[in-house]
């Protein structure tokens, strides 16, 4: 969306959301962006309120850039790769979308918002 002010044009970024939660779609595609651009601070907001306790952003970059990046990268490239054929089913507050060969990602919603409580 542009706005004019001031006798000129400007994109409105308030329309812009790169790490949306709104749909469980569009927070798949959030939490590939935000992990491709090592957004770890941005990831922990994927992060259920009951699973995060004392979880910060630097824990996360820790485990996903040390021992656990192969697997993530694996997960996320498998993942990306089924997208646009992936089918989410919603039921209320939970999400389900199976990818490639048997993964999967588990979403809840909290305040609105769809979060990862799984990824395997």
């Amino acid at each position: 969306m542009l706005i004019y002010e001031q006798g000129s044009w400007h994109v409105d970024a308030s329309a812009i959301d790169l790490y949306s939660q709104r749909t469980p779609e569009a927070a798949v595609r959030a939490f590939l962006r935000a992990y491709e651009n090592r957004r770890f601070d941005v990831l922990l907001k994927f992060v259920p309120q009951d699973q995060r306790e004392d979880l910060t952003a630097a824990e996360l970059k820790k485990a996903w850039e040390g021992e656990e990046r192969a697997d993530m990268d694996r997960l996320t490239g498998a993942l990306r790769a089924s997208l646009p054929t992936a089918k989410i089913e919603a039921f209320g507050d939970r999400a389900t979308l199976a990818f490639g060969a048997g993964g999967s990602v588990e979403l809840v919603r909290e305040g609105g918002l769809w979060k990862i409580e799984d990824l395997k």
